[in-house]
């Protein structure tokens, strides 16, 4: 099926938006663990990415995470998650940004959420996930006018609380991105190396049912 130029723009800004969202782990991630000084910082083509701890809000963490959106500009966005490292709520530059019940990730196997925009329209997305070793690899897919289009895959290792070591990023186009952890305010577990991550990424194995 040949996508659309509204579609193919629509899911290029959702592209965009998924890069500078944070990625977390798998099921056994508990925020409650989480140093109160907890911070990191990671390294895209871009430049540096900061993300830093704020506190509670209620029964929700917040996040600060100061990132570029290209080579000469940067934007800061507040990060609302629950227990379990699933994104509940962004607040960007652009207004705030809510997803029902939450991002599915962390979650192995099929997901479904709704992201709600501040202006009250939605977009529904369904989420498939699995692992190879500490590697979770998953993709989104985003309905728009009832068709289901792949929005991107990802390949990601995690830290102990969930948040990304490293990833690759590959857009609906083939369009690749992606990040390195550059420094951590704790001590990180060993994980698979970016370049095997990259080649595993460009190539991943089915998944096992």
């Amino acid at each position: 099926m040949i996508m659309p130029r509204p579609v193919r723009l629509w899911i290029c800004l959702l592209f965009c938006l998924a890069v500078f969202a944070p990625h977390f782990a798998n099921a056994q991630v508990d925020l409650e663990t989480l140093p109160e000084d907890f911070s990191f910082t990671s390294r895209s083509a871009n430049g540096l990415t900061t993300v830093t701890f704020i506190g509670r809000d209620g029964d929700l963490w917040m996040l600060e995470s100061h990132h570029p959106v290209s080579k000469d500009k940067y934007e800061t966005d507040m990060i609302w998650t629950n227990r379990a490292s699933q994104l509940v709520k962004r607040l960007t530059p652009g207004g705030m940004r809510s997803y029902s019940p939450h991002d599915c990730a962390p979650g192995l196997g099929e997901c479904f959420y709704t992201i709600q925009w501040e202006s009250g329209s939605t977009e529904q997305v369904r989420r498939t996930s699995y692992m190879v070793g500490d590697v979770e690899i998953s993709a989104e897919y985003v309905t728009i006018d009832g068709v289901e289009y792949l929005w991107y895959q990802d390949c990601t290792t995690f830290d102990q609380w969930g948040f990304w070591i490293d990833y690759v990023r590959i857009d609906f186009e083939g369009n690749m991105r992606s990040g390195q952890r550059e420094s951590s305010s704790h001590e990180l577990p060993v994980r698979t190396p970016f370049e095997q991550l990259r080649k595993l990424c460009a190539n991943p194995p089915a998944m096992v049912s």
